[in-house]
């Protein structure tokens, strides 16, 4: 019986080889998405690394590092979500951070960390407790605005600032010096320094001609230097609240002949006394025999007659008749504030063309002189109302005076002119008074013959 039994033994486990091997045969084989999957060439062996979070991203980790480094810190964040999608005052573009605005969280310190946030564009870490900045910031190439105001910063690290910054915001610290590398920021739009303690006000800052807005102001300067005036740029300077009384000129004329507003003191003023004391002395040494009898030995000028000065310091009128000034030298071009100038019967040949920086005269009086002609740069007398130049030598007038919009009595009353340019008609319907009478004129354009102010003798208008 066992012997008819073992070739059946045989049969049946001949069988299940078969079945398995076929089984086997049958399966299909991995596609190539699924070998990629099962592939992972920094861990071949497919073991798990224990160190190794991907989710913890140079940015998340940096900004856990400043969570963590301030206990007191207000900042409300959730470490456990590592996207950073809840954090309140983080911006993010392409899961990178591009913004950070942590402004009044109690943060004490700024760790190195942030140095690797390569994508910051803009931090705001204003009215916070921070006294240093990590050197690492000057890492952030993409940094455009930094604003650390109302802090308790006394120091900035060399290099701690980064090239690309516009905006710079440290008003309210407790500075009082600027690092060697600030020289680096040449692309600052926006600097406020106001509310620090600083004595110095570097003359380097004229080299930063980018600059739109530089606020100084409630420090302990106590000298501003000439430099500023390179900064044709400015919209806003800010002195207010400091220690000096004079501005000088070179900055002063920011304002008088730009677009820049400056803020000051009422007690200070620009330094004028020197340039109107070199204006006139200069017109008093080209006539030595003239017959002003001025003091040159008085700087302050107070003592010389034919001459007003305002409040402020600044001359304002000059009445000089038959004094035999004769020759005007081009430093005239220095007594920009004023208003009114009387220089009747003074032998006066020519008018240099600095006469035109005056912008701001409104009344030029220069009858029986000797002119005759005069500089184009007249025109550039925009504010003139009064303009008196009868019983001159003027053979013709430039055509840039029919851009005096303000003129309202223009006489050439006694010349020797045999025209005059059409433009003048654009004076009208501003000018009330146009003498023409007295000279050689034979005709005038019809333009000039229309206007209702103009007097001419009879016969040469139509």
């Amino acid at each position: 019986m066992k012997k008819n039994l073992y070739p059946f033994t045989i049969f049946i486990l001949s069988l299940l080889i078969l079945q398995t091997a076929c089984s086997k045969d049958d399966t299909s084989p991995p596609t190539e998405e699924e070998e990629e999957e099962n592939e992972n060439p920094d861990n071949p062996d497919g073991s798990v690394d224990p160190t190794q979070d991907p989710v913890e991203s140079a940015d998340y980790l940096a900004l856990k590092a400043l969570y963590e480094a301030n206990d007191n810190n207000t900042l409300g964040w959730d470490l456990n979500d590592k996207t950073m999608n809840s954090w309140a005052g983080v911006e993010q573009e392409n899961e990178r951070v591009t913004e950070l605005h942590i402004e009044g969280k109690s943060i004490m310190t700024l760790v190195p960390e942030m140095g690797n946030l390569e994508k910051l564009t803009v931090l705001d870490a204003g009215k916070n407790k921070l006294t240093q900045l990590p050197q690492e910031l000057g890492q952030l190439d993409e940094l455009t605005q930094l604003l650390l105001r109302e802090n308790n910063l006394v120091e900035l690290l060399d290099n701690s600032l980064p090239n690309g910054l516009t905006v710079l915001g440290l008003a309210e610290n407790k500075l009082t010096e600027l690092p060697f590398s600030f020289q680096n920021l040449d692309k600052l739009e926006i600097l406020n320094l106001s509310g620090n303690f600083f004595e110095v006000l570097p003359s380097e800052m004229g080299d930063f001609d980018k600059l739109t807005l530089l606020d100084f102001s409630k420090n302990l300067i106590q000298e501003v230097p000439e430099e500023l005036g390179q900064l044709h740029g400015l919209k806003y300077l800010g002195l207010e609240e400091n220690d000096f009384t004079i501005i000088p000129q070179e900055v002063c004329n920011l304002e008088e002949f730009g677009d820049t507003e400056i803020g000051k003191n009422r007690n200070v003023t620009c330094n004028l006394q020197f340039y109107q004391y070199e204006g006139l002395k200069a017109l008093y040494e080209a006539n030595p025999n003239n017959t002003i009898n001025w003091d040159l030995n008085d700087t302050s000028m107070q003592s010389w007659q034919g001459l007003i000065f305002d409040t402020n310091g600044s001359l304002s009128e000059i009445y000089m008749s038959g004094f035999g000034l004769a020759n005007i030298p081009p430093e005239i071009g220095n007594l920009r504030h004023v208003s009114i100038i009387t220089l009747r019967n003074n032998g006066i040949e020519e008018l240099p063309a600095e006469i035109g920086l005056l912008a701001k005269v409104q009344e030029l009086f220069l009858k029986d002189n000797d002119l005759k002609s005069l500089p184009r740069s007249i025109g550039n007398l925009k504010n003139l109302t009064h303009l008196e130049l009868r019983d001159n030598k003027l053979e013709s007038i430039p055509d840039t005076m029919g851009d005096m919009d303000d003129m309202l009595i223009l006489n050439l009353f006694g010349n020797e002119l045999t025209t005059v340019p059409t433009i003048l008609a654009n004076l009208e319907p501003t000018i009330e008074e146009f003498h023409l009478t007295g000279n050689n004129i034979t005709e005038l354009p019809a333009e000039i013959c229309g206007m209702p102010s103009l007097f001419i003798e009879t016969g040469i208008c139509p």
